[in-house]
């Protein structure tokens, strides 16, 4: 079982990839949206389509950037969208079970009075799946050639 597991696959890598992937483009992303927000006083449906934008295209770039400083370690960066993915997925579909009319949650969070606690599906799950899949995509798009299947 173990001996098709890759020699050059790391755990630490690959969770390092997850975790850049998923953190630093919503940092970066979530630090200029505020600027611009202080400065041009946006409406809030406008700063979660930019906060989409922003944060995929960030890590997008960010992945583009680890591949080609890092061409050794794009291969854990390849599939780093899987794992965020499979737990934005599972979370989904547990509350698509349970409460069908909350689904919106996790797409859009509500603001103003009685927003409450509407945006924790979007802000812990949405947004670093959605960075962490375009960080997976910058990584494929210019790393290393796969190894052919055996």
């Amino acid at each position: 079982m173990f001996g098709q597991l890759s020699p050059e696959f790391s755990a630490m890598k690959y969770f390092g990839h997850i975790f850049l992937g998923c953190w630093a483009p919503m940092i970066a992303a979530l630090v200029l949206l505020e600027a611009i927000n202080a400065i041009t006083g946006r409406y809030p449906v406008a700063e979660q389509v930019e906060s989409y934008v922003l944060i995929g295209l960030s890590g997008f770039l960010l992945g583009r950037l680890m591949a080609h400083a890092c061409r050794h370690g794009a291969g854990e960066g390849r599939s780093a969208g899987l794992f965020p993915a499979t737990v934005w997925l599972f979370f989904f579909l547990l509350e698509l079970a349970l409460q069908p009319s909350e689904v919106s949650g996790f797409f859009y969070y509500p603001t103003g009075p009685g927003g409450g606690e509407g945006g924790w599906g979007v802000i812990l799950l949405t947004l670093p799946t959605w960075s962490c899949c375009w960080y997976s995509l910058g990584t494929r798009s210019r790393g290393t050639p796969a190894t052919p299947a055996l």
